[in-house]
């Protein structure tokens, strides 16, 4: 790890780390935050919980003829990330974009959780460079940019990013490898040019050139391509080849070819046989119906096997499962388990299931049911729920617990709830009081503006459901409390009290506060933070103890957070060292203080298990320095998150 770190100090600044293999880590292998100037290169970079590479809020980094692969074991991730990092609640007080970062010369191949090679969010980070690498096995694209002057040029091994339109009229053409073409509203001219690629002309009168290669033409609305009485928005497809081309049109409802009514489409030649019709002489509640032209005769042609008209289903187990979809339209049913499910690009289903599950519904509009259990529902990009001047391309949580569920909006910028303005979300309940939406009024350079909407009357609904900014914070009383995380990363505060602390999935942060507390982390790379020495101690003159017990402390992957106790070090116990014991019967391991304080008081932590052998100074963040350089294998990643 690369980064300036808690205190409000002068950002760490003309660093190069060349070589060298960054593995097996339960967070980012290698995490670049708030730094300027630094240079990784060469390294082998693999089998990591998140994301291969990580820079957030960091300036002229360079990314150069390094081994990425592997990475995203723990759920769904890119292996190179590019965000901002918000520090407006931290000691400087500022917003940190990454700012020209350069990805160059890379070989990069994804995991099954991979989503992107590169992925650079649209929270004001930009002014990014992707060029010269070659990226394979990455599960939704290679490269994603959200950065308004970032730019991308085509790799070697087949990759290529999505190429997508704005609000006007726009002419799209693609690479050589297989892209994802993306028009928007307007009349566009999309030309995929060779390789397999996906095309989806959005609202309006659009021209589509798949090219060479298999092509997929998606419509993911009525709206995409209709006729009415009065006016004609229909889109040509120019050269479809039923061989071996496909159209995708498992989002709008019909159930296959026939007469054109009861849900069927008909299949009709123009009088010369020059062009084929895929037509509904059913109108929807604006009078539109659905009618898509092909260039050629393809009567006889098109079939169940290159006319896409059901979702693709992907099922997960009992178990944890990441499930992840493609560019099409898909439901993905997680069954039991805390599970992960991304949708990908195409209007998705995605259910839960029971267990604490992670649902994100990405491009199109998707439905989202999170099940039993404590769920989180996130947004990672505008693009994933938003909506136009004209058209909505709004996500729907169908069944949100607000006493359990949460929305992960923490990528987006967004400082909390108001009037819809200047960065804010104001709720909003239809006239019906059976939807509710979280809106943002103020639109991106292509007229989109954030929305999603809630099934039901959530007029209620607090900042408490919201992640905003990367963690979410669950507060305990001066009592005992239980406190239960979900899937997502959250900072757990007991208080005073004997309190029960369970992180549940996600990268969380426990700190019992005072009294006797019991902390388990669960899945992920966790912090357990001790802020005081008397927030875990024993005092052996007068008999009484307050020490905390740590259930599930993993060697390698969390963290126990000392920095602030003036600790050295491990020891003998004496001399501002830690003692680490073993009891008689080899089922718990102390570290103690064998000084006390002026009344008698020892700082002492338990874990449940053996670690006499196994916990070391590598586990332990004894002190907080203005710069960190870690990622070997099983360091942790992120002690300032």
């Amino acid at each position: 790890m690369i980064q300036r770190n808690s205190e409000d100090r002068p950002l760490p600044y003309n660093i190069q780390v060349e070589g060298g293999a960054f593995h097996d880590n339960g967070g980012e292998g290698v995490l670049i935050k708030m730094s300027t100037d630094v240079t990784l290169q060469g390294a082998e970079i693999y089998n990591n919980g998140a994301a291969g590479v990580r820079v957030q809020g960091a300036e002229n980094v360079q990314i150069l003829d390094n081994y990425i692969h592997d990475n995203a074991q723990n759920g769904a991730n890119a292996e190179v990330l590019l965000d901002a990092y918000d520090d407006t609640g931290g000691a400087s007080g500022n917003y940190y974009e990454t700012l020209n970062a350069t990805v160059q010369g890379n070989t990069i191949v994804g995991s099954a959780n991979s989503t992107y090679g590169v992925l650079e969010r649209t929270d004001g980070t930009d002014y990014s460079t992707v060029s010269d690498n070659s990226i394979s096995g990455t599960q939704r694209g290679t490269v994603l940019l959200g950065g308004e002057h970032s730019t991308f040029s085509e790799s070697s091994g087949g990759s290529a990013q999505l190429i997508e339109g704005g609000g006007g009229d726009d002419t799209l053409t693609g690479t050589s490898a297989g892209d994802l073409l993306l028009g928007a509203s307007g009349n566009d001219y999309l030309d995929g040019a060779s390789g397999d690629d996906i095309l989806e002309g959005g609202a309006g009168r659009d021209r589509l050139t798949g090219g060479e290669g298999a092509d997929l033409f998606r419509f993911t609305a009525i709206g995409d391509s209709y006729h009415t009485a009065s006016s004609n928005f229909t889109d040509l497809i120019v050269d479809f080849d039923a061989r071996q081309d496909r159209v995708d049109l498992a989002g709008l409802g019909f159930s296959g070819l026939g007469d054109g009514y009861n849900g069927t489409l008909a299949v009709l030649a123009s009088s010369d046989g020059s062009r084929t019709y895929l037509k509904s002489y059913e109108a929807d509640a604006d009078g539109r119906r659905f009618v898509l032209a092909l260039q050629g005769n393809q009567t006889g042609l098109l079939d169940a096997d290159n006319v896409i008209f059901a979702r693709r289903a992907i099922a997960g187990g009992e178990g944890n499962d990441t499930l992840l979809g493609t560019s099409a339209a898909e439901t993905l049913d997680g069954a039991g388990g805390g599970d992960s499910l991304a949708g990908g690009g195409g209007d998705d289903l995605l259910n839960g299931g029971a267990g604490a599950d992670n649902l994100s519904g990405g491009r199109g509009r998707d439905h989202l049911a999170g099940g039993e259990g404590a769920d989180v529902f996130s947004v990672e990009s505008l693009t994933d729920s938003y909506r136009t001047a004209s058209d909505s391309f709004s996500d729907l949580i169908a069944d949100f617990d607000p006493a359990k569920d949460r929305i992960d909006l923490s990528g987006l910028g967004f400082s909390g709830l108001g009037d819809g303005h200047d960065g804010t979300l104001q709720l909003w309940l239809d006239s019906a009081s059976n939807r509710t939406y979280l809106k943002n009024f103020d639109e991106d350079a292509d007229g989109r503006r954030f929305e999603i909407a809630l099934e039901g009357d959530f007029s209620s609904l607090g900042e408490q459901q919201l992640i905003l900014d990367g963690r979410q914070t669950l507060n305990g009383s001066s009592g005992g409390d239980r406190l239960s995380g979900g899937a997502a990363a959250e900072e757990l505060l007991g208080g005073a009290g004997r309190d029960l602390l369970d992180g549940g999935a996600g990268d969380d942060l426990l700190d019992g506060g005072l009294g006797r507390d019991t902390l388990t982390g669960g899945s992920g790379a966790d912090i357990f933070r001790f802020a005081d020495r008397l927030d875990s101690s024993r005092n052996y003159a007068a008999g009484t103890g307050q020490v905390d017990d740590i259930v599930d402390f993993t060697v390698g992957t969390d963290l126990l957070d000392l920095s602030a106790l003036g600790y050295s070090g491990l020891g003998n116990g004496h001399d501002g060292t830690l003692i680490l014991l073993l009891n008689a019967d080899g089922t718990r391991t102390y570290l103690k203080d064998r000084e006390a304080d002026a009344q008698g008081n020892h700082f002492e932590i338990a874990l449940d298990g053996n670690y006499s052998d196994s916990l070391s100074e590598a586990d332990i963040a004894f002190t907080v320095s203005e710069l960190e350089v870690l990622g070997s294998a099983g360091t942790p990643t992120d002690l300032a998150a």
